[in-house]
């Protein structure tokens, strides 16, 4: 063997001197532009023009870019060459992009970095070049990949001439020269790597390692003048400029896959939503960029996208339909040059997914219905899959007739040859019409893959694979075996392109894809170019091999190279588009040699990439993820299917002559046989049979005709290691296939190997009577379980054949490099050691590979081009090749007789397909393991070594059969009978233990151990449309008089009033709890409504009552138990007190109520009222006591009080059909008692002094004042009866509430709001009370009477009358509205409850100025008890009255309602605050994005020199820029259009014309004017396409519910459970999956700072970088580790009587199925992790058994069918309670079978008092196992039975 280490000295000089030179123009260069801070005009060219637009006179220089309102000044670049040049048309006219750029120069201008998030695409990336190429922007490109680390951002450490230094990166550099960074897919990178940038991001500084220090520019400027600048240059400070600005690019997450920002991160940026443009934008773009392009088609494709593409983010529950590409131009660029494509074509080429098996069929039916409405018609095919038909890519419409090569070789201005080549097509729908395109091709001669077979079907891909090739990259997907490589070949050989081969593995990172670091001799560090650089260069064609290998992110890190033809290289190198190399040359003065000092270099124009993948997933993760939106964007997509049984034929006849028609004909009837099959174990098995197999077979049938096909099925399907049941399926199906087993049975005591003429010089082998040349044939792959024989088999095999070896055994940490190549150092050099692969391929020796299935797949993958097509790339740079016509010392041309033997342990190995011969090596038969046991053990009897012999038989049959886990191979027998050779005085048993001793610990495996061996007798041990939605103004009639009251000519009486001190008890202390955040909901997020936000009061009860302070505190008391909660002014915290003590169940009243007194000396009060013990409470805040009083005087029935002049100290009581009432004065802490002459039905203050009451008998009204007197505080004492003089009856109205004045009206004393119990008016307002009625005693008769002997003076009611259809009517018997003065606003707020059953309200304000009613409709929760009139009541006794909410008025004006539920909602309810609020609101969603804008572009003086509007790009003949900003969108038509001048059409806003819409010409703002709020909107979509898109959904959901077979109507209610707790199954989800194995196997972390060294970061060692080492640990997996054992968790619900009888509660059984349905949604993905029941218990049985252990319902319909199970056994089971029996038997039943831990949580609703439970018992029922974490939650409670 040659033990020679390999030195590239292999390379030529030319190569050397080349390497070295680059790195010295790469350090000049960069050094130049370091000592170049400021930039100096003697520098440029005189030729070179800085600072131009394309559309721009080159003699003006453009000082001023202008785009609207925001203009920013362009400098002259450094560096021209780093200025994007976005040569092709990009939405010039579209009024979306401008915006995007106008936001970006505002940003600039405000020196923020920026963040633009979208769809994947490229709109992002050429919005950015744009704007980087309007304003004359250098820019650094960086695509970001999880390979990144900070030594590619910040400064990578090189050595040139023995001196090592630091070399500025992207980052370093675009912040020193003020240049754009550009950060392209954020969220790929690893969390922990981007932060470095965090202090450069926030302050501009940054500390590098090479000593310098990046310093802010205010910063360094400051310093200046106080330190002289060689001092600064001394402590190596940098200024970073101010045009240094940051822009990131990146996708959402989710619903894209990738890192989330980390917030320190993501609060550095500003961010912009940029998703693509409308549609007319996007087909007058494409119009641009295809003038000649078909516009019906063109419209019919960008229809298509829209409508698919706006159903990727909401489709509602849907079928999840894969993501449209965001742009179709590649398809239009087609459709110019070929103007007869067929349609379908064209969209099969950027859109694959209907064409691939990992669509479903309700996918592809929906797809495939849009396809149709815009007639996109495709073909379909039948196949075997279960989803019926597959449509397959439809043919493009053309056939290739003549492939013609140039004579003419042009050069382009960079000196790179172009190879013309003609293609002919003929049109297939009309054979006489020929069509004629150009592409570029490759250097060498046309020629034809003389072993391609070219049938009808493969001509047709070819031809779109050459019109592909015609616009662009493209990509070749299909299964293994299809024929892609093949494909490939044949199209580079009739294009004359040179392949350059690379190999993808999972491993390989984006940096390897483009350059990989080595040294030179001297130890200088160098960049070595891929293979997909050098294609790029030299015009070959990249072939990139299973691009479904790669790891998330990797790949589209080229998504530059294939859509601009530009990207950067590591070492600093940039290849640029060769039209802009061009223009570099002729614009800016450069030279070709200039450039490359720059590191410039152009993309050849032949150059071409090519991919190749499976549709499914050669990795881990959901089949076909690898295909993601942003690889789908970057590729053409040709699917190639496999062949038809028709195709197979002429392809196995042609490449296998000779074969045996009626073998051919049985092996391809059974291979299409086993494809058909139904049963996906069978249909499995196909895979080996594919055509690349089918062809192996017939080769090998051809050389060996006595081969038997049996055997080669067998061999080729491994069905040794199929599951007994499948194997005898195979056999089965073969037999009926005609394909029988061999009859000639083998006898082993004939079977001799010989080797003839002799063992020295073998030429033949003899093995029994068969003799077979000796002949270095196919590679072989030996596959089967340890122990079998494998390595002894090579080894004797080669032993035999004399035939030298290399070896290699593999590993699960071998990586792709140590695989090829060992690298090491050597006096600083670094060398490469050839591997053993290497030493075999260069020496014709055969590589044993062992334990091929312990290294990683993608590892053993890379063997795929070496195989088959004879290619491999090394990690030294070298090539394997199978022949070579180029002298290039880079190549190892692969020997002749070069052979691989695979060993491998299992079936699953990935390249077995690609091996020409695989053979299963299987256990020895009873005779053969005979004869080698007594080979090794010739003293053991024969009786022993036959029982050992069965035993071991049995064993294996066991694991076959699935019993057993560990096959028991014969090594293991050969050990035992090897020991008792040895020692035969030891026992069976003690020798059985050296293999069994594995098992003594596992019970269950013992036991099978036990029984096998004593029956044989041998002894063992994871956007929102902004809206505006108002009340409306609801129509009045009047006002007109209801009513006159006036003074009763009755005498007036004097009642009687006693006074008594208030007694009080206790000063007990108030126990406050710690606040905590309230979860508010603010109500404009997305919809501009009234309601500002809203809140939930944490009660289990029902919320009572309200009450706030002048600061905007609330204080909220809630039943069950009776709690009082304190919410800050901000009503952001909430802290709760308990108050059971003070008011338990059996006192507490739904009808208490609070009131909030203040006190002279300025001090407050909190009171409750306790209605039903007439009971005060006083709660003292300030001295934190509470102070308890009794009511005196009052009966027992439940009294009211009334709070009217709380803020005077008083309260009032009364009693309904009682005589007395109560004043409360709280300043002098003294009550008064009034006793009037009769029974009160009703009591209203209308001053502190005056009241209003009425006869409950009589139904009439009284005044109620006192006498003059000089005290303080006046009691009324004298009662004067009111007559009343209706409009409708004389009778006066029940009136139901009664304002305090205040009320604006005209010529009247005072004016009051009134409601009364007639629902035909909607408001009243009362006027001259009381002063009409008390001050008529102080008048003369003759001045109190008028000249018709009627009162002067008199009350007025004027009423509002509602329309006869008006719904705003009470109908509710024991719900009455809720109404609130609003003094600030002096307007009138009404609640009234709707009847129709929902869970709404009218909210209704009325404003008397302007005699408008408001009306809102808000959600209302309307108490159980109530019933409605007119129908039967749901209670048996009458129920007292209640109010429908609780209203409260703000200091601030805005209102608070509060319903029973505790649900606070603050309105604005003031038209100007409105006004004011929805203007404010508007402007914050960005109305100005509304107006048009153009770009314009001004020289020094300040004179227009070109602007682009709408209608393109427009040359005014100067002038100045007025109007340019105007508030209206008239501005841009003003500018450009007209003049300059700034006159022409307006748009809307007031500088255009249009004006504001809000405008209130002065006055006050009107609930009118509130009705024309409205939302300027966009462009209306085309009418067909939004109906498209409407018909897209409803297919989607269509499909859906047929899908998993659920009505309508069931999905709804399904729906309404499960978005109740979509919160909760994340939570649980995130906590589920982050739940770690218990032995999780490590992995090598890399890029560490200790550990072992990390043999592919040696370069970076000897540059001093700290992480170089690698260390074991554990990983995030990407599809996750499970448990040996899983956890078993039970669920058991209540499911009692009482659970459906109280669900109109509290909704405790709607709340158990919303519980339940998470449990079935979230198990379902762990249920290896966890194994679950679900069991219910009621009045009929303790257990009831829902869903099975394990067996969790799998589609919505399964889970519905549950839980309606559930929720109607609980609505007719009966009455009865086993919650403890329940609780018994699932503690006992779940430890039936072992697990890894134990859970059962039972559900109750608490209902055991009932049933003399006592809480001790539930207790001890829990703790009867301790091994089962029991948990009880009460859902619901009767009382406080849950609290005890």
């Amino acid at each position: 063997m040659d033990g020679k280490k390999y030195k590239p000295k292999s390379k030529s000089s030319t190569e050397k001197t080349d390497s070295n030179d680059v790195t010295k123009q790469r350090l000049e260069h960069h050094t130049n532009l370091l000592r170049r801070i400021e930039y100096n005009s003697e520098d440029d060219n005189e030729n070179t023009k800085h600072g131009v637009h394309k559309s721009v006179n080159p003699e003006i220089k453009v000082a001023t870019v202008r785009i609207g309102d925001v203009s920013l000044r362009i400098t002259n670049p450094l560096c021209p060459e780093l200025v994007p040049d976005c040569s092709e048309p990009f939405y010039e006219d579209s009024q979306e992009i401008l915006n995007h750029l106008r936001w970006i120069m505002q940003k600039e201008k405000l020196g923020q970095d920026m963040f633009l998030v979208g769809p994947p695409g490229h709109l992002r990336r050429r919005l950015v070049l744009k704007y980087a190429q309007l304003t004359n922007r250098e820019i650094e490109y960086v695509p970001l990949s999880k390979d990144c680390t900070d030594s590619d951002l910040k400064q990578r450490r090189e050595i040139y001439q023995g001196t090592a230094f630091y070399l500025d990166q992207s980052c370093v550099r675009a912040a020193i020269e003020g240049r754009m960074l550009i950060l392209d897919g954020i969220e790929k990178a690893e969390r922990n790597v981007l932060p470095i940038l965090n202090n450069l991001l926030e302050n501009r500084e940054m500390a590098l390692e090479d000593g310098r220090f990046l310093v802010h520019p205010k910063r360094y400027d400051s310093l200046c003048k106080t330190v002289e600048k060689s001092v600064m240059d001394d402590w190596k400070l940098v200024k970073v400029p101010e045009r240094f600005i940051v822009m990131a690019l990146g996708l959402p997450i989710p619903p894209y896959i990738g890192h989330p920002l980390d917030p320190p991160l993501r609060s550095r940026f500003q961010c912009r939503d940029v998703k693509q443009p409308i549609f007319e934008d996007q087909v007058k773009h494409l119009r641009r960029l295809a003038p000649r392009a078909n516009p019906e088609i063109l419209e019919r494709l960008v229809s298509i996208a829209t409508v698919i593409g706006s159903q990727q983010f909401d489709n509602n529950g849907g079928v999840e339909v894969p993501e449209f590409p965001a742009s179709v131009e590649s398809s239009i660029l087609l459709l110019q040059n070929f103007p007869d494509i067929k349609p379908r074509f064209l969209l099969d080429l950027i859109y694959p997914w209907p064409l691939l098996s990992t669509c479903n069929s309700e996918q592809r039916s929906v797809i495939e219905a849009t396809y149709h409405r815009f007639g996109m018609l495709g073909h379909e095919t039948e196949t075997g899959s279960t989803d019926g038909k597959i449509s397959m890519q439809s043919s493009p419409g053309y056939v290739t007739t003549e492939i013609q090569t140039s004579n003419d070789v042009e050069k382009t201005i960079s000196g790179l040859s172009l190879y013309k080549v003609t293609l002919k097509f003929k049109l297939i729908s009309d054979g006489r019409k020929d069509h004629v395109t150009y592409v570029l091709g490759g250097s060498d001669k046309l020629s034809s893959d003389e072993f391609f077979v070219k049938t009808k079907y493969h001509q047709t891909i070819f031809d779109a694979m050459l019109m592909a090739h015609s616009s662009g990259d493209f990509c070749l997907i299909g299964e293994k075996g299809v024929g892609k490589s093949a494909l490939i070949r044949y199209f580079a050989k009739n294009l004359g392109y040179d392949i350059e081969y690379i190999p993808l593995y999972k491993d390989m990172s984006a940096r390897d894809l483009l350059q990989r670091r080595g040294t030179t001799f001297s130890g200088d560090t160098i960049w070595e170019n891929s293979s997909l650089v050098k294609a790029a260069i030299s015009g070959n064609l990249a072939l990139m091999d299973g691009i479904d290998m790669l790891s998330f992110g990797t790949l589209v890190t080229l998504q530059r190279l294939v859509k601009e033809r530009e990207v950067s290289l590591p070492d600093g190198r940039q290849l640029i588009h060769p039209e802009r190399y061009k223009k570099l040359i002729e614009k800016h003065g450069f030279n070709n040699e200039s450039l490359k000092k720059k590191l410039i270099f152009p993309v050849h124009p032949a150059f071409r990439i090519v991919a190749l993948g499976r549709p499914s997933n050669s990795g881990e993760g959901k089949p076909g993820s690898w295909l993601s939106p942003e690889i789908v964007s970057m590729f053409q997509f040709v699917v190639v299917r496999p062949l038809d049984h028709q195709e197979e034929v002429q392809v196995l006849e042609t490449l296998s002559p000779g074969m045996n028609a009626d073998a051919l004909s049985l092996l391809l009837n059974f291979a299409n046989r086993l494809r058909s099959e139904t049963d996906e174990t069978m249909r499995s098995l196909s895979n080996s049979l594919s055509t690349r197999q089918l062809i192996r077979i017939c080769r090998r049938l051809t050389l060996f005709p006595n081969e038997s096909l049996y055997q080669a099925i067998h061999k080729a399907s491994l069905s040794r290691f199929l599951p007994s049941l499948v194997r005898s399926a195979l056999e089965e199906l073969m037999i009926n296939n005609g394909i029988i087993p061999p009859s000639k049975p083998v006898n082993i005591e004939q079977l001799k190997i010989e080797s003839l003429p002799s063992s020295d010089d073998p030429k033949i082998i003899r093995i029994g009577g068969v003799e077979q040349p000796i002949t270095t044939g196919e590679h072989l792959l030996l596959i089967g379980n340890q122990g079998v024989g494998k390595n002894k088999l090579a080894d004797y095999f080669l032993q035999l054949l004399k035939l030298p070896r290399e070896y290699i055994q593999l590993h699960r940490d071998t990586t792709v490099h140590s695989l090829t190549a060992t690298p090491t150092i050597v006096n600083g050099i670094l060398q490469y050691d050839d591997s053993p692969l290497v030493k075999a391929v260069k020496n014709g020796y055969i590589l044993v590979v062992d334990e091929a299935d312990k290294a990683p797949t993608y590892v053993t993958a890379v063997l795929r081009n070496l195989l088959e097509d004879g290619q491999m790339v090394l990690s030294d740079g070298r090539r394997i090749v199978s022949s070579s016509s180029k002298n290039s010392e880079e190549c190892i041309v692969i020997h002749r007789n070069f052979r691989v033997i695979v060993l491998a342990n299992r079936p699953g190995f990935p390249f077995h397909e690609r091996l020409e011969t695989f053979l299963a090596v299987d256990n020895p038969d009873s005779d053969s393991e005979m004869f080698l046991l007594r080979k090794y053990a010739p003293d053991v009897s024969e009786d022993l070594l036959l029982k050992l012999t069965e035993a071991f038989s049995d064993l294996r049959k066991m694991v076959d059969e699935g019993l057993i886990s560990y096959p028991y191979s014969t090594r293991e027998l050969v050990n035992v009978v090897k020991h008792m050779q040895q020692y035969p005085k030891e026992g069976m048993s003690r020798i059985l233990q050296n293999v069994f001793d594995f098992d003594k610990y596992d019970k269950d495996s013992k036991d099978l151990l036990k029984e096998v061996f004593q029956k044989h007798g041998i002894p063992i041990g994871l956007e929102s449309e902004f809206s505006v939605k108002l009340g409306k103004k609801i129509p009045l009639s009047g006002p007109v008089i209801s009513e006159l009251w006036t003074r009763s000519n009755f005498e007036s009486k004097t009642c009687e009033v006693k006074e008594n001190p208030v007694s009080s008890r206790g000063e007990w202390k108030l126990q406050i709890s710690q606040p905590k955040e309230i979860d508010r909901a603010e109500g404009r997020t997305v919809t501009f409504t009234e309601q500002i936000y809203s809140f939930r009061v944490p009660a289990p009860g029902e919320a009572l009552d309200v009450v706030g302070l002048d600061d905007g505190s609330l204080f909220v008391v809630t039943s069950s138990p009776v709690t009082l909660h304190a919410i800050d002014q901000e009503h952001h915290k909430i802290l709760s007190i308990d108050l059971y003590e003070y008011f338990p169940f059996h006192k507490a009243s739904t009808f208490l109520r609070m009131s909030i007194v203040q006190l002279l000396d300025e001090s407050w009060y909190l009171i409750f009222h306790n209605p039903t013990d007439n009971s005060l409470l006083s709660v003292d805040f300030q001295r934190k006591t509470i102070v308890a009083s009794t009511l005196t005087g009052l009966g027992i029935a439940r009294s009211i009080m009334l709070k009217d002049f709380e803020s005077l100290g008083i309260l009032v009581f009364y009693q309904i059909e009682r005589s007395f009432i109560v004043l409360v004065d709280f300043n002098t802490n003294i009550q008064y008692t009034i006793e009037v002459p009769i029974k009160l039905a009703q009591l209203y203050l209308l001053k502190p002094d005056v009241w209003l009451i009425r006869d409950c008998f009589e139904a009439q009204y009284y005044i109620v004042y006192a006498k003059p007197s000089g005290t303080q505080i006046r009691i009324p004492s004298i009662i004067q009866k009111i007559d009343v003089q209706g409009l409708f009856k004389n009778t006066p109205e029940d009136i139901t509430y009664i304002s305090q004045e205040g009320v604006a009206q005209p010529n009247v004393s005072s004016a009051r709001f009134l409601q009364n119990n007639n629902d035909s008016i909607a408001v009243s307002i009362i006027s001259n009370l009381p002063e009409a009625l008390i001050n008529a005693t102080d008048f003369k008769r003759e001045d109190f009477v008028n000249e018709n002997g009627n009162a002067r003076f008199q009350v007025k009611i004027l009423s509002y009358m509602r329309g006869s259809g008006d719904d705003g009517r009470n109908f509710h018997k024991n719900l009455k509205n809720s109404s609130l003065f609003l003094r600030r606003s002096g307007q009138l707020a009404t609640i009234i409850p709707l009847r129709d059953g929902r869970s709404e309200g009218y909210l209704e304000i009325f404003n008397p100025s302007q005699n408008t009613l408001w009306r809102i409709t808000i959600p209302l929760a309307i108490p159980t008890s109530d019933s409605i009139i007119g129908t039967n009541a749901s209670h048996q006794y009458p129920q007292p009255e209640r109010s429908a909410a609780t209203l409260l008025e703000l200091s601030n004006g805005n209102l608070i309602t509060m319903d029973n539920s505790g649900i606070l909602r603050v309105w604005q309810v003031d038209a100007g605050q409105l006004i004011k609020a929805a203007n404010t609101w508007k402007n914050l969603v960005g109305s100005i994005d509304k107006h048009a804008l153009s770009i314009i572009y001004e020289d020094s003086e300040g004179k227009i020199i070109t602007e682009t509007a709408e209608d393109g790009v427009k040359t005014s003949g100067g002038g100045s820029a007025v109007g340019i900003s105007g508030s209206g969108g008239g501005g841009v038509k003003g500018v450009g259009g007209e003049g300059v001048s700034g006159e022409g059409t307006g748009g809307e806003g007031a500088g255009g014309g249009g004006g504001d819409p809000l405008n209130v010409e002065g006055r006050q703002p009107t609930f009118i004017d509130v009705a024309n709020l409205q939302v300027r909107s966009e462009a209306k979509t085309p009418l067909q396409l939004t109906e498209a898109q409407k018909e897209f959904h409803e297919m989607t959901m269509k499909k859906k519910f047929q899908q998993i077979n659920m009505t309508q109507e069931d999905s709804e209610m399904y729906q309404s459970y499960l978005v109740n707790v979509q919160r909760e199954i994340r939570q649980l989800r995130i906590i589920l999956e982050s739940t770690e194995a218990k032995n999780k196997e490590r992995v090598w972390l890399k890029n560490q700072s200790s550990g072992d060294v990390d043999d592919t970061k040696l370069i970076e060692g000897i540059t001093g970088d700290r992480n170089i080492y690698k260390r074991r640990g554990e990983n995030d997996p990407e599809v996750g580790f499970f448990h040996e054992k899983p956890k078993k968790m039970y669920f058991v619900f209540d499911l009692s009587a009482s659970m459906y009888r109280f669900n109109s509660h509290d909704r405790r059984l709607d709340r158990s199925m919303e519980v339940a349905l998470s449990e079935f949604f979230m198990f379902h993905h762990v249920q290896k992790m966890f194994i679950s029941l679900v069991k219910g218990h009621s009045g009929d049985s303790p257990n009831i058994e829902f869903v099975k252990e394990g067996k969790y319902p799998r589609t919505e319909k399964e889970s519905f069918k549950v839980l309606r199970q559930m929720y109607v056994h609980s609505q007719f089971c009966l009455s009865g309670d086993n919650t403890l029996n329940a609780a018994a038997q699932a503690i006992s039943d779940i430890v039936k079978e072992e697990a890894d831990d134990y859970f059962v949580v039972v559900l109750s609703d608490a209902n055991i008092s009932q049933y003399n439970i006592d809480p001790e018992d539930i207790v001890k029922a829990l703790k009867s196992n301790d091994k089962v974490n029991s948990f009880m939650i009460f859902i619901g409670s009767l009382q406080d039975q849950a609290e005890k």
